[in-house]
């Protein structure tokens, strides 16, 4: 589904069903959108429509990018700037939850307050407005035996749902969800799968192992896999790179795809994105090609000029690479192959070592900081993400509370989620159910279910008995916190029957634990956190972090960010000295890898990749003041999670 336009009081709604993330346009006055023609907007968008008014305010602080005749880049308005842009015809580029383009010809004038980014025209004027979703799932599906030279021919057309082949496919918007797969009795790929014609090849032993570990990489080159005794990357050149050099072969793959990306990220700001990217600056002194140049060239001969340069030249610098899986060799884990490569993730194997009813994966997250933790991950975790039931209805949170000892969880709960003014978030609250009522609830449609109470190996207690929800022939919530002792199994069950993604526990949690870890994952996954995101700042904050893990999608997500990548950051005086650390973290689809971001601090100038840690960098209080008052985000400050609305400057 496209996205809509719906008229509010004061301007529009543009509501993307598909992610179910809506973006308020304001401006000032009622409007009534007139549908127009999609190619009115030269931008690939969903829906366009037209509006006439004289100025348009975006409800939080954004950057607005200026695009040109050859749709480049050619201004960048920060919040602390104020650009008059002279009578013409101009192309805005809005990046929220939702991509939007303004099309107008007007005087226009762009600047922020604190609260708004406000785009003021000369006189009311005709504005045409396109808008897009981010969301990418796979648009076909391939066969395949498990044998692996047809499973070679299979990833072979992962390639096909590349949006480019430039450089510019390091942004996350340019790289399109890669065709599913089944395990048939032959080989079959639509004929609307085209493979890139990149003259990239990666050669290696026709086995199970192999190609799942190069799955990611040929994605991301559109490369075609071809059998060969030893590992290696040839061009059309004839050039060619070992891929098992003085390594393992999986270190080596790891290695050249963060590699090529990182550099791909550099050389991509000579394109039509021309942003000051901080990582260029630190890394452009010892470059041994001009990225000017080398943007202009081939696949094949970037390739060969990335791989001519020392990987100890870019380790210091690349985003953080927090997604790593563990296959087996099993043709039982083919099928996850499609949204391990959309993901970029690193890919470890390991001999089969369980039996596999229901096919699972393990995912591990980390940082470089050193937090760690995994996530089982069901097949059912990604099929379940890709078939959710596009809506325009508001986010429905159901509160589960079973014990009434815990009350005070659910009280700060339901304050929390009910917190969004500026979204739609539809919260119901339940105490004591049944089995037969909890069923029901689990069987409802609903985006998160918070659950407060106990369960054991029999089960999910109820007023009546304990409900095993293996029982339930479907289950319809999309993702859920069960927040009781030892949940991980009833949790596992949950996405074998039809969820996404979830926050369990591994262990017994005292009550009084329990709620102070609701509390703090309610609220971050309220401010648009992803799974993953919620538990690494708890383990941050508190050591009984530990006992929560992710099972499931860990980039699931229950509502959007205000503006760009979920960020918390972290407050310290060394010396008397106001210090500032920013975390940066995914948001699927467009924050993914390879996704940039721009700190709101008068110091800085330039964007980041993410994810990554960003810092420590010396600030002055109102700098930092006028940070914190941008967007309420975490904040660690003397080892305590605070929220920036909270703080106070006599604490700074």
């Amino acid at each position: 589904m496209k996205p809509k336009f719906e008229s509010t009081q004061d301007g529009l709604e543009i509501i993307d069903p598909i992610e179910r993330h809506r973006d308020r346009l304001i401006t000032h006055e009622p409007v009534t959108p007139q549908s127009v023609d999609e190619n009115q907007v030269p931008y690939p968008i969903g829906t366009a429509v037209e509006i006439t008014t004289d100025r348009i305010s975006l409800p939080e602080v954004n950057s607005v990018y200026v695009r040109g005749k050859d749709k480049s880049i050619t201004t960048e308005v920060q919040p602390d700037e104020r650009v008059i842009l002279s009578q013409n015809k101009h192309a805005l580029d809005i990046s929220s939850s939702i991509k939007v383009y303004l099309i107008l010809d007007s005087n226009v004038e762009i600047y922020s307050d604190r609260d708004r980014t406000h785009i003021k025209l000369d006189k009311h004027r005709r504005i045409v407005i396109g808008a897009r979703s981010y969301h990418t799932r796979p648009a076909r599906t391939i066969e395949t035996t498990a044998a692996p030279s047809d499973l070679m021919k299979a990833v072979s057309a992962f390639g096909s749902a590349l949006k480019t082949t430039t450089a510019e496919r390091s942004f996350p918007t340019a790289r399109g969800h890669p065709p599913a797969i089944e395990i048939n009795d032959k080989l079959s790929i639509p004929k609307e799968i085209k493979q890139p014609k990149t003259d990239i090849k990666l050669a290696v032993p026709p086995t199970l192992k192999h190609v799942f570990t190069i799955t990611p990489l040929a994605y991301y080159l559109g490369a075609k896999i071809i059998p060969k005794a030893k590992p290696q990357l040839i061009t059309g050149s004839g050039f060619s790179y070992s891929l098992d050099l003085r390594e393992e072969f999986e270190t080596t793959v790891e290695r050249v795809l963060k590699h090529v990306f990182f550099l791909d990220c550099i050389v991509r700001t000579e394109g039509i994105t021309p942003l000051p990217l901080h990582e260029r600056e630190m890394i452009e002194s010892n470059l041994r090609f001009d990225p000017s140049v080398l943007y202009e060239q081939s696949l094949s001969k970037q390739l060969e000029t990335y791989l001519e340069s020392s990987f100890s030249l870019t380790e210091p610098f690349l985003p953080e690479w927090r997604l790593k899986v563990q296959l087996e060799k099993t043709p039982e884990h083919i099928p996850f192959l499609p949204f391990i490569a959309n993901n970029l993730a690193i890919v470890e194997v390991r001999e089969k070592t369980s039996q596999l009813p229901n096919p699972t994966i393990k995912q591990f997250w980390s940082s470089r900081e050193g937090s760690k933790f995994e996530s089982p991950t069901p097949i059912s975790a990604y099929t379940n993400s890709i078939t959710q039931t596009p809506t325009e209805e508001s986010i429905r949170i159901e509160v589960i509370c079973n014990d009434s000892s815990m009350n005070s969880e659910l009280t700060s709960v339901y304050s929390t989620y009910s917190d969004r003014d500026d979204f739609p978030i539809d919260v119901t609250i339940h105490h004591r159910l049944t089995k037969a009522e909890l069923g029901k609830v689990l069987v409802q449609e609903s985006d998160f279910i918070h659950y407060i109470g106990h369960i054991d190996s029999n089960g999910v207690r109820c007023s009546d008995g304990r409900l095993d929800v293996a029982t339930l022939n479907s289950v319809n919530a999309k993702s859920f916190f069960l927040n009781a002792c030892q949940s991980n199994n009833q949790g596992i069950q949950l996405i074998e029957s039809g969820s996404v993604g979830g926050v369990v526990t591994s262990s017994d949690v005292q009550n009084s634990d329990a709620v102070h870890a609701g509390s703090v994952i309610a609220r971050l996954l309220n401010q648009g956190f992803p799974l993953y995101g919620a538990i690494d700042i708890l383990r941050k904050v508190t050591d009984i972090g530990h006992q929560y893990h992710v099972v499931g999608d860990g980039l699931s997500v229950i509502a959007q960010t205000n503006n760009g990548a979920p960020n918390m950051c972290s407050i310290s005086k060394p010396r008397g000295n106001l210090t500032l650390e920013l975390y940066e973290y995914l948001s699927i689809p467009n924050m993914d890898i390879g996704g940039i971001f721009y700190p709101y601090i008068q110091s800085i100038d330039t964007h980041h990749l993410v994810p990554k840690k960003f810092g420590p960098l010396s600030v002055t209080k109102p700098e930092l003041l006028e940070f914190l008052e941008l967007e309420n985000i975490p904040v660690l400050l003397n080892d305590e999670l605070r929220w920036s609305d909270e703080i106070s400057v006599n604490e700074l």
